[in-house]
């Protein structure tokens, strides 16, 4: 056989192509590409959603501030009109108990996407990953 060229006769059999390795990159690239997708799809539900979400999450902290507050004052209403040393005590103990209670320091997660700028990225990062997603 000449170095120069490749005599296909001299070859005998020749083993057929392997497709296996093409397949498993086709099956990747469509995981991958779902992946991008849920992945836009999350970024831009997080602009949308986090806004209202750290809304609720005020609101509700103001209702058991109210209902806490509300409580206590009903508790103070009740000692005022206990009759016994006993009733005093136990209403006296709910109610410090109650002030005792600390407040829920809660950092607030949704807060970030207050800032104009966060949700600004969360669109574009959104947006630019819808279109990886479809080309």
């Amino acid at each position: 056989m000449d170095s120069a060229h490749l005599d296909f006769d001299e070859l005998g059999e020749t083993a057929a192509a392997d497709t296996t390795t093409p397949y498993v990159f086709g099956i990747l690239n469509i995981i991958f590409s779902l992946m991008g997708g849920c992945w836009a799809a999350y970024a831009l539900a997080m602009a949308i959603f986090m806004p209202a979400l750290s809304e609720m999450m005020d609101r509700e902290r103001e209702k058991a501030q109210a209902a806490s507050a509300a409580k206590i004052e009903s508790l103070e209403k009740n000692l005022a009109s206990a009759t016994t040393e006993a009733d005093r005590t136990e209403l006296r103990t709910e109610i410090a108990d109650l002030q005792a209670m600390p407040e829920a320091s809660l950092t607030g997660p949704f807060r970030a996407m207050n800032n104009k700028k966060v949700v600004l990225y969360g669109f574009v990062d959104g947006a630019t990953s819808l279109y990886f997603y479809h080309s």
